[in-house]
């Protein structure tokens, strides 16, 4: 299993709105590949993708979780500095 950097303290509301979708803050968890992950606060899991912004279905196993009826918009969250909570994670 591969270990990837992701934040401690992942923000947990969406960080705004995007044609009537919510935007969630998505971190780079492979900067080699470019692949994004975001929090789940439906089923309070990370939810992960691909490569780019953009509009995503969820990945959500909540159900009535509303991100199963949208699904959402990434934005790629700046990074972190050291010693602000980045800790490693093992995600499968």
């Amino acid at each position: 299993m591969k270990q990837r950097q992701l934040p401690m303290d992942p923000p947990v509301d969406p960080i705004g709105t995007e044609e009537g979708f919510p935007v969630l803050a998505a971190f780079v968890r492979d900067p080699a590949e470019g692949f994004l992950s975001v929090w789940c606060k439906y089923c309070q899991r990370w939810h992960l993708h691909g490569r780019g912004e953009g509009h995503r279905w969820a990945h959500c196993i909540k159900p009535g979780s509303p991100y199963q009826k949208t699904g959402y918009f990434l934005r790629v969250a700046k990074a972190k500095p050291p010693g602000s909570g980045i800790l490693e994670r093992k995600i499968p």
